[in-house]
């Protein structure tokens, strides 16, 4: 980039073929086979093909990409090619596997999106208890089948991120809408005692649908399908009535989420990650507490002024008014919440942890009750100002 006047913001011209800004820089990083990128100042990067710099990339204060600044002639010759890569109306299907403690018996479909089944290859327990059977109702994970709708590309950076968002944002979503928790394995290795020692071993599993269509869902004709609870009385009981894997009306969830404005999705999709981390059994007590806050936090209003001072209204003041509109948990819950939510700077800076100095008198009479009750208020909350939309 040798002067201003050698260098266009692409950007805007991305923006009007219908790349959300996510999608752009993986349009130019593949039309232009840029495969390197480094960070060069704050919030700023370059991407690079060899040797050659292609794009500086920026974004503002607030996070929000601001600029793809490129060489004129670069910009040139990669044009066609992502022209042409936002014209083409292709879908595929991504498949995955998820983890939940109860295994569906039927399958869910969302038309347009997604389908949820049980997984096609058959399960080999190893844990000497008979943990797949029937018998076993909690603290198992069950493995479980899903297949996302996305939009194909020919472009190879934004058709790998188009496909790996598709199950992200599935996730995220289940983890939301389904009424018992939804998780992945993070780990891809553990230590298992298997034929009389310890192996290390590869955590994860196949779908059993890796030879099933690209272009669309897998065939569940055999397969019974899940009927739908009534939202207001899945999300009121929230696992509780039954040991059998529940769906809710999945259809309205994912319509009432489309509708919502772009940044009201994204704060939407924020609390839905959050809810995935509470969600974890890796994760600690203290950290799957702080979870939920953070689900929480990404939907509150914005602060209000004082009519008697004018000066502006905390956002804990938000905060508890999210509780009482859309939460409304038990009280040991809501002080819970409210005594995470004042500690929550000592928490994030390491100042103070649950398990390390409240480990005998803090959680510990209530750890099996509170954070689960908290969990399900949480749920609760998130989805009920999704419905309020």
């Amino acid at each position: 980039m040798k002067s201003t006047s050698e260098v266009l913001n692409v950007l805007p011209q991305l923006r009007q073929l219908g790349f959300d800004d996510h999608e752009a820089i993986a349009a130019v990083q593949s039309a232009a086979n840029a495969g390197g990128s480094r960070q060069t100042g704050k919030r700023t990067y370059e991407l690079s093909s060899g040797e050659d710099v292609i794009a500086k990339v920026r974004f503002n204060d607030r996070l929000v990409l601001s600029s793809i600044a490129m060489p004129v002639h670069v910009w040139k010759a990669c044009q066609p090619r992502i022209e042409a890569g936002a014209k083409l109306e292709q879908t595929r299907i991504a498949r995955s596997v998820l983890f939940s403690y109860r295994a569906p018996s039927g399958f869910a479909r969302i038309p347009g999106w997604l389908q949820l089944l049980p997984v096609a290859c058959p399960l080999e327990d190893r844990t000497a208890f008979g943990a797949l059977t029937s018998s076993v109702t909690a603290s198992v994970p069950r493995p479980f089948a899903i297949e996302v709708v996305y939009r194909y590309s020919d472009l190879p950076f934004l058709e790998g991120y188009r496909r790996l968002r598709a199950v992200q944002e599935a996730k995220w979503l289940l983890s939301a809408f389904i009424d018992v928790p939804v998780f992945g394995i993070n780990s891809p290795y553990s230590w298992a005692f298997w034929k009389g020692s310890y192996q290390l071993v590869q955590c994860g599993m196949a779908t059993g649908l890796e030879d099933t269509s690209e272009v669309e869902f897998s065939d569940v004709q055999t397969l019974s399908e899940l009927i739908a609870v009534a939202n207001s009385q899945y999300f009121s009981e929230l696992g509780v009535a039954t040991q059998e894997f529940r769906v809710p009306d999945l259809n309205v969830l994912h319509a009432k989420y489309m509708a919502l404005s772009r940044k009201n999705r994204m704060c939407f999709l924020r609390s839905c990650a959050s809810l995935a981390a509470a969600s974890d059994p890796t994760l600690g007590a203290s950290q799957r507490v702080v979870a939920l806050v953070s689900a929480i936090e990404p939907l509150l209003g914005k602060a209000e002024r004082c009519g008697t001072c004018g000066g502006m209204l905390g956002i804990t003041r938000q905060f508890r008014k999210f509780l009482d509109e859309y939460v409304q948990p038990p009280s040991a819950v809501r002080d819970l919440y409210e005594g995470v939510y004042a500690a929550r700077s000592k928490l994030v800076h390491g100042g103070w942890n649950f398990d390390v100095d409240e480990a005998f008198l803090g959680l510990r009479p209530q750890a099996d009750v509170v954070p689960l009750v908290a969990w399900g208020a949480a749920k609760r909350g998130v989805v009920s100002w999704l419905l309020s939309q």
